[in-house]
């Protein structure tokens, strides 16, 4: 079993290589994580580091990016020396231009953070999957068509990450939430109009079988489960659904105030969803 080696904040890992990714340069904090020595270091491949868990597709993009002459940030899981060890990093790269070509790439590393890790990771879990059947050329279409999806660039993933907002999480990430709304206005619109109507013994249906409340059942297990934000988008849409009944069971003067609270549920449900998917903490 592989047992993770965790920074310190305070390191710092710095490397140079050519462009073909050739160790020229370590620096001594490099050696110490990677519990390699220098002169096993210099003039080996940097990918003697690269942990399985890691897709060609991010290293084709890493690559392709530096070669085109721009920096570029990346997290990179790699293993350490005897490959029993492994950790991770925040690599910001920069390549070194000389006439017009790629000379030296020096990369500078720092400790990732967890939150850091599990998004990322959602990624790389699904390129590792799909570059098992696939090429490296169409694991990395695929990578940038992922990006698209979620309307992200690779910069834009990155930069989101650095602000250690939650993107990646795949059970919020399903979350549509004009699509949750859309679901409780025309249960209200739905409700309302068969009052109106004049018909009786209306039941509102339970919150737990509508489209939204079997979502919410399937992500009890999820790590935001306790978060009190959930609490709250379960306890809201349930009220919601009573506040229906209520309104169906209760005289004319009050159906006004109930069907304003209705509304003012539907929104709050929506804002307390959109903080709980942008939040790091779940």
């Amino acid at each position: 079993m592989e047992i993770e080696k965790i920074l310190d904040d305070r390191d710092l890992i710095v490397s140079a290589t050519d462009k073909k990714g050739i160790i020229l340069y370590a620096n001594r904090t490099f050696s110490r994580i990677s519990e390699y020595s220098k002169d096993e270091l210099y003039g080996e491949p940097h990918n003697i580091l690269r942990h399985p868990d890691m897709p060609k597709a991010a290293f084709r993009h890493v690559w392709n990016t530096l070669l085109s002459h721009k920096p570029i940030v990346a997290y990179v899981k790699n293993m350490v020396k005897g490959r029993e060890k492994f950790y991770w990093v925040k690599a910001v790269m920069y390549p070194k231009i000389v006439n017009n070509d790629v000379e030296s790439i020096t990369s500078y590393r720092t400790k990732a953070t967890q939150v850091e890790i599990d998004q990322i990771s959602v990624v790389y879990e699904k390129l590792i999957e799909y570059e098992k059947t696939h090429t490296v050329e169409e694991s990395y279409a695929f990578f940038l068509d992922f990006l698209k999806s979620m309307d992200l660039t690779y910069d834009k993933l990155i930069n989101r990450l650095n602000d250690h907002q939650q993107i990646l999480n795949e059970a919020l990430l399903k979350l549509d939430i004009t699509e949750v709304k859309t679901e409780q206005l025309i249960l209200r619109s739905r409700i309302e109009s068969l009052v109106e109507k004049g018909y009786e013994n209306i039941e509102v249906p339970n919150p737990n079988d509508s489209e939204f409340g079997k979502k919410l059942i399937s992500m009890e297990r999820e790590s935001f489960a306790n978060d009190s934000r959930f609490l709250n988008i379960r306890d809201s849409h349930k009220k919601i659904y009573s506040n229906l009944q209520a309104y169906v069971d209760s005289d004319e003067d009050r159906r006004g105030i109930l069907m304003d609270s209705i509304y003012s549920d539907i929104d709050s449900l929506c804002r307390v969803m959109e903080d709980l998917k942008n939040d790091h903490r779940v």
